[in-house]
């Protein structure tokens, strides 16, 4: 078997494992989303609450993309501090600042030629949102207190549980990056939202934990 063949049947194992379940009609709009906007390059912002699956959603896009077999990095941006989101995000340089002894390569850096999801993206910095405005126009950024210029062959997935119009209209948010982002929206429902798939859902992580756990298999009444 070829090292392509090989590469191939680990992707589809990771598929297969990462697959969005249910069947409920907002979760069959969910993936036919995903399918369609996933052989694509365009930026795409995710909308929905935490424990929605927005990560989840992101990885789909990713594994069903022709970036599938390059990194997929992710970035948590409400866990970050504010005055470290730069350097998480673009990396620094030896002695760009008190404590760099070493060069360090950031997020965007590390998901070269694959995809950058960044969770929480409202939470970002209005300089860090500016950024990544200045990254879409010109597609390459430098690392702080770096003079070289990287290209940046990266798909920026998003995601937000805000309204990003409202965090406008307040200032807390970049009305150009919205406008970039906004061009392939999708919202990942709720699981109130398709409560016919809560048993779909209880059998798998069920037979999950059993399996992990060397548990007898249990079900469930409903």
């Amino acid at each position: 078997q070829s090292e392509r063949q090989e590469k191939q049947a680990l992707l589809n194992k990771l598929r297969r494992s990462i697959a969005l379940l249910g069947e409920a009609a907002k979760m069959v709009a969910l993936k036919q989303m995903i399918a369609r906007t996933a052989p694509t390059q365009s930026w795409i912002l995710l909308t929905g609450e935490h424990g929605s699956g927005r990560e989840l959603t992101a990885q789909n896009i990713h594994y069903l993309s022709s970036r599938a077999s390059r990194p997929f990095v992710d970035i948590n941006s409400a866990a970050i501090a504010e005055d470290l989101i730069d350097t998480e995000l673009f990396g620094y340089e030896k002695g760009a600042f008190a404590g760099a002894e070493r060069t360090q390569k950031g997020k965007l850096e590390l998901a070269l030629g694959g995809t950058l999801f960044i969770d929480d993206i409202a939470e970002l910095s209005l300089r860090a949102q500016e950024k990544l405005v200045r990254l879409m126009q010109e597609k390459k950024f430098q690392r702080v207190g770096g003079n070289e210029w990287i290209d940046a062959d990266v798909r920026l997935i998003a995601a937000t549980r805000k309204d990003l119009e409202k965090e406008i209209q307040e200032g807390r948010f970049s009305e150009d990056l919205y406008s970039r982002l906004n061009v392939t929206t999708f919202q990942v429902p709720a699981l109130r939202e398709h409560g016919e798939d809560i048993p779909v859902l209880v059998e798998h992580f069920s037979d999950l934990a059993a399996k992990e756990a060397g548990f007898i298999k249990k079900a469930f009444s409903l």
